[in-house]
């Protein structure tokens, strides 16, 4: 065994470092979101590139959680060390925009990645907020009616469709040239020259012949609690329980008490002024920033 691990392993380790000593590890391009807007799409069109490595595990959050920040580059590096030698790199975390949540992602990300791309994905704010509103119901973390979620919730789903302000600190950090925003109805409507674009934008050849442009991570995937499972969760004792069963059996339970048909979304009046208030002024400046007309989103 001895000899073995010798003649085998050890070279084989060898070769891995010497092949792999001029990849730098850190990433190109960062997708920072917004949440909601495409960017597990994105990343999943990119990575299809023969240029670009984006790790499976998209969200990795290294810039907006403090926990996984004091690990430090080493550890941060260590995310992208099963690149097969793709010489862009990439990762997407929703987080790095939430700025009002995560205001040292922006200084933290320029500090350490000073030359990166940054790909800012945005919708309609309404539409947004109602997809990020099924997420969090899908993922236990939204128990409130919408229209009291969208005023109530400790979660901010006004100020992550902010994109104004979400962005404001990446435009102070960053030059024009390295931030590139795209609109997920631009995406929809023509996936081929948007992800082409991108690539181009990240310093890659765009051919997007090979790219299976299947969208990722929507609502309609998604489980949902049906009522009984509504009730449960609201139990502190049953969360126990749930904690400590197998697996076999959540996922059963699962099958059981959950659904595919998302929550339905009503806006009430008074919520949608309250999200007109604190939005259309913004809203209408990031449009024309970003070259479309101030009514391409709606409020009414």
């Amino acid at each position: 065994v001895s000899f073995m691990r010798t003649r085998l392993i050890y070279p084989l380790d060898l070769v891995k470092a010497l092949y792999f000593r001029d990849i730098d590890m850190r990433p190109n391009f960062l997708v920072i979101g917004a949440m909601k807007c495409g960017t597990t799409s994105m990343c999943h069109y990119l990575s299809q590139s023969r240029d670009v490595y984006v790790p499976d595990a998209k969200d990795i959050y290294f810039f907006s959680d403090n926990g996984l920040y004091s690990r430090g580059m080493e550890w941060y590096e260590s995310c992208f060390e099963d690149n097969p030698g793709k010489p862009v790199v990439g990762e997407g975390t929703d987080d790095y925009s939430k700025v009002w949540a995560h205001p040292e992602a922006p200084s933290r990300i320029k500090d350490n990645l000073p030359d990166c791309k940054i790909i800012y994905m945005v919708r309609h704010p309404m539409r947004q907020m109602e997809s990020a509103y099924k997420h969090r119901v899908a993922n236990s973390a939204e128990r409130l009616p919408f229209n009291q979620a969208i005023t109530d919730s400790s979660f901010d789903y006004v100020a992550t469709a902010d994109y104004l302000s979400c962005l404001a600190p990446y435009l102070e950090l960053f030059n024009d040239e390295q931030i590139r925003v795209i609109f997920n109805e631009d995406l929809s409507a023509q996936a081929e020259d948007e992800v082409a674009s991108v690539l181009s934008f990240i310093g890659c050849d765009p051919d997007v012949s090979m790219v299976n442009f299947e969208r990722m991570n929507t609502a309609d995937g998604k489980f949902y609690d049906g009522k009984v499972a509504a009730v449960f969760r609201r139990s502190t004792v049953f969360a126990r329980i749930a904690q400590s069963l197998p697996g076999s059996l959540k996922s059963m339970a699962k099958s059981v008490l959950t659904k595919r048909k998302p929550p339905e979304i009503v806006w009430e009046r008074g919520t949608k002024k309250f999200v007109s208030d604190r939005l259309l002024e913004n809203s209408r400046e990031f449009l024309k920033r970003y070259g479309k007309p101030e009514d391409f989103w709606s409020f009414e």
